[in-house]
């Protein structure tokens, strides 16, 4: 899952997610670039190689590394709120195999119900 949230003064704007298949130069890349208006946007991430790129790209790219997962509330809190909010709310686990893996389960849970109906 990548997200790009717009940052206020004291509040979240803006909200775009997409669901991507790694967290990859050729996937971020083109979603961060799409999101935003490199003229006039500043870039926060969480420093993840696959972003390096957007400084050579003409984007004000700040990136801070984060060490410790606990600190992503921390560095880019309301990404991080709406990520756990998707968790927490939907059960969501965001690895597109994982998606795939789920869908196939609950695919073959209906076919069981439905073959003993």
């Amino acid at each position: 899952m990548a997200g790009a949230v717009e940052q206020r003064e004291h509040s979240a704007g803006s909200l775009r997610l997409s669901v991507v298949p790694h967290a990859s130069k050729g996937e971020l890349g083109p979603f961060v670039r799409g999101v935003i208006d490199a003229r006039e946007a500043t870039v926060l991430t969480d420093g993840l190689p696959a972003y390096a790129h957007l400084e050579s790209a003409g984007v004000d790219h700040r990136p801070e590394v984060q060490g410790d997962p606990a600190r992503a509330a921390e560095i880019l809190p309301w990404i991080h709120k709406v990520l756990t909010i998707m968790r927490n709310r939907r059960n969501l686990d965001l690895s597109p195999a994982d998606q795939k893996d789920r869908s196939e389960s609950v695919s073959a849970s209906r076919r069981r119900a439905t073959a003993r109906r």
